[in-house]
């Protein structure tokens, strides 16, 4: 499995609105006037429903319920399974060629056989 981050732009636009927000709150001074603290509350309600969406998404990954043990224990049955199923395209590939084989050889026989029986002129 790979380690690359879930590419959504819901879980990669979460670190730039708490950036926003935490840079809003740290440029205002002691005192908060009106058009301060509606800057505030407008970042921290996007970043809110951001963090919401996210877990939404998370939460409906398929396999997202299962713990991480569970999902390993998946990922080797899986494994498990196409490993067999690969043994088994081989067996499978292998008795196709030597029945081919065989029945091109029997072929041949009875072409030498009729050829050997019939009068020659």
């Amino acid at each position: 499995m790979s380690s690359r981050s879930f590419p959504d732009p819901v879980f990669e636009s979460l670190l730039e609105k708490l950036a926003h927000t935490l840079e809003i709150t740290q440029r205002s001074d002691s005192t908060l006037d009106p058009q301060t603290r509606q800057a505030i509350y407008q970042a921290t309600t996007a970043f809110k429903e951001g963090l919401a969406k996210a877990k939404e998404l998370a939460n409906t990954l398929p396999g997202g319920e299962m713990l991480i043990d569970e999902q390993k224990d998946v990922i080797a049955m899986l494994e498990r399974l196409r490993d067999l199923k690969r043994a088994q395209l081989s067996q499978f590939s292998s008795q196709m060629l030597t029945t081919a084989g065989a029945t091109t050889d029997s072929q041949m026989r009875m072409e030498i056989d009729s050829t050997a029986s019939s009068p020659h002129d």
